[in-house]
């Protein structure tokens, strides 16, 4: 059979393209630093390199390859709300306990920050247009071609087994008491290959796009 990178079996390539904007250092510092003091997060149960999905494909896109580039986008805090990273993890799931899954804010259509994320997202949208889709949607402004239905722009902050207790309409509230914008400061595109779980390009190289700014 054919081999890819030393792998073989050319009919297990997967190809994952993703563009996010970066939470800033000093953003994504202060976000760790209220979930330690308000509720004694452990470090490794922060997530790391803080970032929100702008556009998500699984296969080629021409014209769609890494890059990363300084931006500056504020999102108000006070626009944003808390969820679990399940479906409909929006919505308090009398099913789902929040400590067993990652968690999460959303913004809200409200916020500030969707229209230059959307412009972005755009840019991405329309290099689908030159590729044949079958059946699935398009990637649409509030709609996705791959992956979950509807986009939801959203940050993982906390990964699972936080420990985080109390509710989390409760976290939002204090969160937005006491954290007043998000910041973002790098766009980044992400091209990466896997065959049967393995990459075949590691991981984003976060210590050098962080120079970048």
């Amino acid at each position: 059979g054919m081999t890819i990178g030393g792998v073989k079996g050319v009919e297990r390539l997967h190809h994952n393209r993703n563009a996010m904007v970066q939470v800033s250092e000093e953003s994504e510092d202060a976000i760790s630093e209220f979930f330690r003091t308000n509720f004694g997060v452990k470090p490794g149960r922060l997530q790391s390199h803080m970032h929100l999905t702008v556009y998500h494909a699984r296969r080629p896109i021409p014209g769609l390859h890494n890059e990363a580039r300084p931006i500056r986008i504020v999102a108000e805090a006070s626009e944003t709300r808390f969820m679990v990273l399940v479906p409909g993890g929006e919505n308090p799931l009398e099913d789902v306990s929040p400590r067993a899954h990652s968690v999460g804010i959303r913004l809200t259509k409200r916020n500030s920050a969707i229209p230059e994320i959307q412009r972005l997202r755009r840019d991405c949208c329309r290099l689908e247009e030159g590729i044949y889709m079958g059946i699935r949607q398009r990637t649409t402004q509030w709609g996705n071609a791959f992956g979950s239905r509807n986009y939801q722009p959203h940050i993982a902050l906390l990964r699972t087994w936080h420990r985080v207790e109390e509710p989390l309409e409760e976290v939002g509230l204090l969160f937005r008491e006491k954290i007043d914008r998000i910041e973002f400061d790098l766009f980044q595109i992400e091209e990466r290959q896997r065959v049967d779980g393995e990459w075949l390009v590691g991981d984003p190289r976060w210590g050098v796009l962080r120079e970048l700014r």
